[in-house]
């Protein structure tokens, strides 16, 4: 019998054990991420196991011996194996376990309720669809029939937790600063109103293309926002429960950034918060406009005294990104093998890839490469000319908030394709045959 076979056996036993208490067995199950009916051996259903199947009769003394001085020795090495070890793992890993009860403002149970710290608002032909949006370390949870929840979240300084019923048409919101790990949070649910807005640009010569709106959530009685909704529309709207929030609209590098606060009180059922004006960058937003500098730090692949007179009579396609950042290598699986393949037309084009802030110097990069290229594009070699923009001055200069942002310049040095907008990329396949 391997090892695994007997930590199952021993989970299963303790389970048995805490049939009494079957709630906390039950939250026990959410902290090691299985659910109770997953732990058993003597499941009659095969197909939910996670474990290789196993009779009972393979582990005869499995009930036998689990009474008196034995059981409690068996709970007592449960207890520290499969709960203390996690949690404890998890708080170095900057994790913590929230629990609570999710409660209608008269403090009754509200039961399967969705609860996580970020959530994503889509829109298809009108309709509004609320999915959870976390990120992959952090974590999710439902309130069961008692509407009582646990899940685990980072320790980030300011961390909104938002919920929504099942058809949407309730929602809370709460706070959990840094310091804290409650365990008996009321999570009250109330009557959602729907927020609504156009955005526009009216003296640009770009359209938006789409427009990316971040909700940030501020409690009572403190100055700090924290982010809990992610919408990307230009005609958004959403469903938010009662309190005092703020709204970031960003539109791409074109245009600058924006920021509108509201408040929806109790009760209340729509919002409305009518046109909202996006104002353009005015160096891209110029018929006659130039690119900012290129104020790099550092260069690879490309002379140090590259600028955008020598860069005059080529196509430019430029692509902030970081090492970190997994779209921005997912993007080269197909942006490697059309450059290689088209050098000889490089007289036509330029690629340059521009690294965030992040890489102070090349080591940096070069550290991360390897593992990046294997899980990305095949093993070859970084072929691109590469900027390190260690000061940040060239995405400031640029208005790049979000990576990857590309761009792409024409051979007089004019805008072409704006973030958000027709794929650069693509573009400037097209261009060059």
């Amino acid at each position: 019998m391997g090892f695994a076979d007997w930590r199952l056996v021993i989970v299963d036993v303790f389970f048995r054990a805490c049939r009494k208490h079957r709630k906390r067995a039950k939250l026990t199950a959410k902290i090691i991420n299985l659910r109770f009916a997953q732990l058993s051996v003597f499941d009659s259903n095969p197909g939910s196991r996670l474990l290789p199947t196993k009779k009972p009769t393979d582990f005869p003394s499995a009930r036998t011996t689990a009474s008196g001085s034995f059981s409690r020795m068996i709970r007592a090495f449960v207890c520290l194996f499969v709960v203390v070890v996690p949690v404890f793992a998890g708080a170095q890993n900057g994790m913590k376990t929230i629990a609570g009860t999710t409660v209608d403002a008269e403090g009754k149970p509200v039961p399967y309720v969705d609860i996580a710290p970020k959530w994503r608002a889509s829109m298809s032909q009108g309709k509004t669809r609320l999915t959870v949006q976390t990120p992959e370390k952090n974590g999710e949870g439902q309130s069961d029939t008692y509407g009582d929840f646990s899940f685990e979240m980072m320790e980030a300084w300011w961390e909104g937790i938002l919920a929504y019923n099942d058809n949407r048409t309730k929602a809370g919101v709460a706070v959990v600063p840094r310091d804290q790990a409650p365990q008996d949070l009321k999570l009250v649910m109330h009557p959602a109103a729907e927020v609504s807005l156009e955005l526009v640009s009216s003296s640009s010569q770009h359209p938006i293309q789409l427009a990316r709106t971040s909700i940030f959530y501020r409690p009572e009685g403190s100055t700090h926002y924290t982010n809990i909704l992610y919408i990307a529309a230009n005609s958004p709207r959403f469903r938010l429960p009662p309190g005092r929030y703020e709204a970031e609209f960003n539109a791409g590098t074109m245009f600058g950034r924006k920021k509108v606060d509201f408040e929806i009180q109790p009760g209340q059922t729509e919002v409305d918060l009518g046109v909202v004006e996006i104002p353009p960058v005015k160096w891209a937003d110029q018929p006659d406009a130039k690119a900012p500098p290129l104020d790099f730090s550092d260069v690879r692949g490309i002379s140090l005294t590259t600028d955008w007179d020598s860069l005059r009579g080529k196509w430019v396609y430029l692509n902030f990104w970081a090492h970190w950042c997994g779209p921005c290598q997912r993007k080269m699986k197909d942006l490697v093998p059309w450059y290689l393949e088209n050098q000889r037309n490089r007289g036509q084009f330029e690629v340059i890839f521009i690294h965030s802030h992040d890489a102070k110097n090349f080591d940096i990069v070069d550290e991360k490469m390897p593992g990046l290229a294997e899980k990305y594009w095949d093993g070859a070699p970084f072929p691109f000319p590469m900027m390190l923009d260690a000061e940040g001055r060239i995405a400031k200069a640029y208005g790049v908030r979000l990576f990857p942002t590309e761009i792409l310049f024409d051979p007089t040095g004019k805008v072409v394709t704006i973030p958000d907008g027709p794929n650069a990329f693509e573009e400037l396949k097209e261009k060059v045959k």
